[in-house]
């Protein structure tokens, strides 16, 4: 995999001219994970790509949105369990901007819907996907070292994505 690839700007505003973010109050939120990306990668899906969360029970994706060729759909849940006041060095933060990385990954290797392919080609593309984001996270990180950021490890992906599904699975089963 390449290093050392040209990151976007930290002032760059991603919510200027052709429109990608439909997230709201988050877009904000969206904006800083996409700041890991290497330029290169970030040009592929620029345009092309709508990023949007749920905002209530059910919703319709309006045509705007499905005009761009693949739509990365958000869970609100993983913006509520961001404690108030954390930074993109928490966990929570880190796992949110990982969680996005996985899903530009999947788009830029034209992986397959899960329900297309078999059990062990899905999981292969879910591990594709997961090393492509660590490895975006951690460059970043690594380049940013002196604000305070630290790469992720699987380790850390791992006892955060149980977190996740056990809160998720918490508030989805009533308990």
């Amino acid at each position: 995999m390449e290093s050392a690839n040209a990151r976007l700007p930290l002032s760059l505003s991603l919510t200027v001219g052709e429109p990608m973010l439909y997230c709201g109050k988050y877009n904000g939120w969206v904006e800083t994970a996409l700041k890991y990306l290497p330029y290169d990668i970030f040009e592929k899906v620029q345009g092309k790509v709508a990023i949007t969360i749920l905002k209530s029970d059910a919703c319709r994706l309006a045509q705007k949105i499905r005009n761009h060729n693949e739509i990365i759909v958000l869970s609100p849940w993983i913006f509520s369990f961001i404690p108030p006041g954390s930074s993109e060095t928490d966990k929570e933060w880190k796992y949110l901007i990982f969680c996005l990385l996985h899903e530009v990954a999947h788009i830029i290797f034209k992986h397959s819907p899960p329900d297309e392919i078999l059990a062990q080609e899905n999981s292969d593309q879910e591990k594709e996907a997961d090393r492509y984001a660590q490895d975006w996270f951690n460059e970043y990180a690594s380049e940013h070292a002196d604000r305070g950021m630290t790469g992720l490890t699987i380790q850390e992906i791992r006892e955060q994505r149980e977190n996740y599904q056990n809160k998720l699975e918490s508030i989805l089963s009533c308990g």
